[in-house]
């Protein structure tokens, strides 16, 4: 399975191109975004229209961007499933995500402790797939542990086996290991395209090279 990564675009140029030139040269299966796909809920249009008519399943969370109201008013007008403090089941995935941390969300805290009592049926599902706009806890930028605990805390209870992240921004994909052994990728501004094997767990960046 290939799945294009997107996460921090915020409406620029570059991240369009190299999103348009990734679905016309790869055999796209599914795009997963982790927030701030927009500049405060602004320039996201060529994206979003980029996507959809990809023809493409997309699944998309918020980062510190987005309004939860803007979200779902995205969602409705381009087809893809906004996943905040949920999960849906797809072919063999479990697909889940969480918000990011933005004064759009007063609640999020609360948000993320209910969806960690969450009883998630994984059954039928091979892989499980978490889209968290901020990073788990430890994840060091610049010399600080910018990580969330609650994060953190909601990965190790549910045990995902990938998680996709943002916020942090990098020009190329980073990817850290989790001490129970589940993979975190941050695809960078620019996006990134893996090969999953859902029975093994592995995957492969195939772009950028």
């Amino acid at each position: 399975m290939q799945i294009l990564l997107l996460t921090d675009t915020h409406g620029t140029f570059i991240s369009h191109e190299t999103t348009e030139w990734r679905l016309e040269e790869y055999p796209i299966d599914l795009i997963l975004i982790a927030g701030d796909f927009s500049y405060f809920d602004q320039q996201y249009e060529r994206l979003m229209e980029l996507v959809k008519s990809s023809g493409v399943p997309f699944f998309f969370t918020s980062g510190n961007h987005e309004s939860v109201e803007f979200c779902k008013n995205v969602e409705l007008l381009y087809g893809g499933v906004y996943l905040d403090g949920a999960y849906i089941r797809y072919r063999e995935l479990c697909l889940a995500g969480l918000c990011g941390h933005d004064i759009f969300y007063p609640n999020r805290a609360n948000n993320i402790v209910d969806f960690q009592n969450l009883q998630i049926d994984m059954r039928g599902t091979r892989f499980s797939i978490l889209l968290s706009h901020e990073p788990p806890r430890p994840w060091l930028f610049q010399g600080r542990d910018c990580g969330s605990l609650l994060v953190r805390e909601t990965i190790e209870h549910h045990g995902f086996d990938l998680v996709v992240t943002g916020h942090l921004h990098t020009k190329t994909p980073r990817i850290e290991t989790m001490e129970q052994g589940t993979k975190v990728i941050n695809p960078g501004t620019r996006g990134a395209v893996i090969e999953l094997d859902t029975t093994s767990g592995e995957f492969e960046i195939l772009s950028p090279m």
